[in-house]
């Protein structure tokens, strides 16, 4: 799918270019491929193949993501988008293997104290 994926100009660099069918791998992405591929096509990938479990944790992932490095944040939002978090990693724990929440999944839930406190947000 990628491979034949077209984008609008500077929305994205040729992403086709990035994939290597042999080796199942993408390569030489740049962050904003990556944000790209993260924030829009994974997904709309993801509800075409019918993985729910995956596409509903994606889902609320991208929406928390989304939230914390936009340019504008609502301080009386941000414990609403926490508590939402948290609950989503909670119940999603019962689904998928312990590995899969290492400790860097759990450093999420502290990131909305670090942007009322003022921190910029950068992936």
């Amino acid at each position: 799918m990628l491979q034949k994926l077209k984008v609008p100009n500077r929305y994205g660099s040729n992403l086709p270019k990035c994939v290597y069918i042999k080796q199942q791998k993408l390569l030489n992405l740049n962050s904003h491929d990556n944000h790209v591929l993260m924030q829009d096509i994974l997904p709309v990938a993801l509800r075409a193949l019918h993985a729910t479990k995956i596409s509903d944790l994606l889902s609320d992932l991208f929406f928390f993501f989304n939230y914390v490095c936009s340019l504008t944040v609502v301080v009386d939002e941000q414990d609403q988008v926490q508590l939402k978090l948290i609950l989503t990693l909670c119940e999603r724990k019962t689904e998928f293997p312990p590995t899969f929440f290492m400790i860097m999944v759990h450093l999420l839930i502290h990131l909305p104290e670090k942007v009322k406190l003022g921190w910029p947000c950068s992936l």
